[in-house]
């Protein structure tokens, strides 16, 4: 049978396999062992997600619990596989143990009950119960459903099911009306307009636009399968997190009481068209066949165009053959790209950055794999020279900067013979504009983030500074005297927050952070009100947005918020610009690729075979239990949901504290190391005493600077 998802799936992939697997049963297991095996915290997904779209982790599990509704005999074989998957790793056992794909879904089952105050009644439990054992027969459901329509006492029903000879479609919540069925479909976001949100006073207000695409078909498909079973539909809506829900003292329970649940849920029905100044219900909007974008181009095939592809596809008699696109790689990757695409290296296009700030070009991308161009060495030349320009400049401030698409295309076409691309010109005129005011400070951020909000003033998703990790750094550093266990010596010296669930409860850890951060600044005498210091940071964009949000949410701390961000200097500039630039950086500038890739080199580790310590050893994240930012998000909410669930024990809670504060210690001190062998370049270029491969050592001043 073909289902939302695959309607839903096919409108961004376009890809038939997928939509084939989506509509069999034997395909269904298959992708969620895929998800299930790759716990949905794929590293190089999360180093590219943007602070406002952690929820794209919800649309996969949204994927998950969807695919299993529309196949509820394969839930015990699902179980299998998550009890499979639940390995002798101790961190990933202890996140799995708490995951619930359901969460948002049993709560928006309360709030029907709460908002329409009636007695809810379930087609996919055996007994019809909101809270009953579940039923694992489609054919069942269907029953249920029709008995429960039938029933003029029935006025909620949940989870309902219909097909016809092609099609099935199940609701997440029906009120029934005079006039027909009032549908309510609910996601696991706060946010289903494809425009951003903006802040008016503090509150979240949605911008006019249209919804999501992926949402719009979601619910249109459902319309169409329900109007063909002779369904009676008076309305259509979505169920959606609050944005300006806020968890406050007398609302605490995990994962909160029903009676707030009108606070922490809110309803969109309309469609908004700003090019035509008009709105329309959704209901109005798929009876007129809206799918077209208002621009006029076809983002927005018509809903029958999808069907006749997804059928194509969902009937065939065999498995449809793989095909490379560039939707296996768009909107976060498919997740049956490791399957389907399992040879990727570092020549395959899939690597090619797209970044624009690094001179990538996501639609130069698409065209070349439409023309069957699957290697960064076999892009044609006339291509690469209009393309990917070598130099580029920033619109802001029309600095010149090296594409690092470019240097990632010669370097795999082999045009360079050198390991390392430096620009020691604007690498020097960077350490001296941005680095001259001491004590550099050395920081990082951790945070966590969950649809339901787990600790006071924290509304749904937003993202919760927990901890943190700083090295403070002194002119006249000198690492061989600096003792990295206890963190004190040779001009440096460590400092670091983490909240305690097991003690704190629902407390929310910022405003002791802030507090912390402002005393130990004080220990170091450390003059940040005169801004007398330099706060480094990797990746800026994220602390900057952290401190400015903070800020705002608590005056008392905002003028050490506002200076903290105005001395906020950016350790990646050196990297994204093209001062320096390695073959084994393949494109990519995140932390955990400079930072390793350049240590590893033997001529430049040489540089510190004379420290009283193995450096390597400070720099292994391996060493811990905690070993990327994606498990250190998942270790502390999970540690604040098992403490709310009275199942969190007290050695259990200091273990992954004592774990997750050494991981945060390597993210700071890895920037310090990074710091010092830049520093050492410059030194060592000044001095013509360098011997690591260098290649076009001044690029620029060959195109003129």
């Amino acid at each position: 049978m073909i289902n939302k998802e695959a309607i839903k799936m096919y409108s961004i992939r376009k890809c038939p396999k997928l939509a084939y697997l989506m509509c069999n049963e034997s395909g269904v297991l298959k992708i969620i062992k895929s998800m299930v095996e790759s716990n949905i915290n794929d590293e190089d997904i999360l180093e590219k997600i943007e602070v406002d779209d952690e929820d794209i982790k919800q649309e996969n599990i949204d994927t998950i619990y969807e695919l299993i509704r529309s196949f509820p005999n394969l839930y015990s074989e699902v179980k299998k596989e998550i009890s499979k998957s639940s390995s002798d790793d101790y961190v990933t056992n202890f996140i799995n143990e708490m995951k619930n794909f359901q969460e948002v879904s049993n709560l928006s089952r309360l709030y029907a009950i709460e908002f329409f105050q009636d007695i809810a009644y379930r087609a996919d439990t055996v007994d019809g119960s909101v809270d009953g054992i579940e039923e694992t027969s489609s054919k069942k459901i269907e029953d249920n459903t029709q008995k429960l329509l039938n029933n003029p006492k029935v006025k909620i029903i949940l989870e309902g099911q219909v097909s016809n000879d092609k099609y099935l479609a199940r609701w997440d919540i029906a009120i029934k009306t005079p006039v027909g069925l009032q549908i309510y479909e609910v996601k696991g976001t706060n946010k289903i307009y494809r425009s951003k949100v903006k802040k008016n006073n503090g509150e979240v207000m949605v911008v006019v636009g249209e919804p999501k695409r992926q949402y719009l078909y979601d619910l249109a498909f459902q319309y169409d399968v329900y109007k063909s079973c002779g369904l009676k539909i008076s309305g259509l809506n979505f169920i959606c997190l609050n944005p300006n829900f806020k968890l406050k003292k007398e609302e605490m329970s995990y994962p909160i009481d029903k009676e707030y649940l009108d606070k922490l849920f809110v309803i969109y029905d309309k469609v908004y068209l700003s090019s035509k100044k008009e709105e329309y219900t959704f209901l109005e909007y798929f009876e007129n066949k809206m799918y077209v974008n208002q621009k006029g181009n076809r983002d927005y095939p018509d809903l029958e165009e999808l069907k006749i592809k997804v059928e194509e596809a969902a009937y065939s008699k065999k498995e449809p053959p793989t095909y490379l696109m560039y939707e296996c790689r768009k909107n976060q990757g498919c997740i049956m790209k490791s399957i389907c695409h399992p040879k990727i290296d570092d020549n395959h296009i899939f690597t090619l950055t797209n970044n624009m700030k690094n001179g990538g070009n996501y639609a130069t991308t698409q065209r070349l794999i439409e023309n069957g161009v699957y290697k960064i060495n076999e892009i044609p030349h006339e291509i690469v020279q209009e393309k990917y320009p070598l130099i580029k400049k920033r619109n802001s401030d029309g600095l010149k900067y090296k594409s690092i698409a470019r240097m990632q295309i010669e370097c795999a076409k082999n045009h360079y013979s050198g390991i390392n691309f430096i620009e020691k010109k604007y690498l020097k005129e960077l350490l001296d504009k941005d680095y001259t005011i001491y004590p550099l400070i050395f920081f990082d951020f951790e945070t966590f983030s969950y649809p339901i909000p787990l600790v006071e003033n924290q509304r749904p998703w937003e993202q919760i500074c927990c901890q943190y990790s700083m090295h403070v750094v002194e002119e006249n550093y000198d690492l061989d005297k600096h003792n990295f266990v206890i963190g004190k010596g040779g001009g440096i010296s460590h400092y670091e927050f983490i909240g305690h669930p097991f003690e704190d409860g629902y407390k929310n850890p910022e405003q002791d952070l802030l507090l912390t951060f402002k005393n130990q600044l004080e220990k170091e005498n450390v003059d940040y009100k005169n801004g007398k210091f330099t706060l480094i940071v990797y990746n800026k964009s994220f602390e900057t947005t952290q401190f400015k949000r903070m800020g705002e949410k608590y005056p008392q701390f905002g003028e050490l918020c506002a200076i903290s961000v105005e001395r906020i200097v950016d350790l990646l500039d050196f990297f994204q610009y093209g001062w320096w630039y390695r073959k084994d950086f393949n494109g990519r500038n995140s932390l955990k690729v400079t930072q390793p890739n350049i240590i590893k080199d033997e001529k430049i580790y040489s540089w510190y075979q004379g420290l009283s310590y193995d450096l390597q050893s400070t720099l292994d994240y391996k060493q811990g239990q905690v070993h990327n930012g994606g498990v250190a998000l998942d270790v502390y909410q999970t540690l604040l949901r098992k403490n709310a669930s009275k199942k969190l024990k007290k050695q259990e809670h200091d273990d992954f504290i004592k774990a997750l504060l050494a991981y945060c210690k390597i993210d700071s001190w890895g920037t310090v190391i990074l710091y010092d062998t830049i520093k050492k370049l410059d030194i060592k270029i000044d001095e013509k005493n360098i011997d690591i491969g260098i290649d076009d050592l001044n690029l620029f001043d060959e195109y003129g600077s």
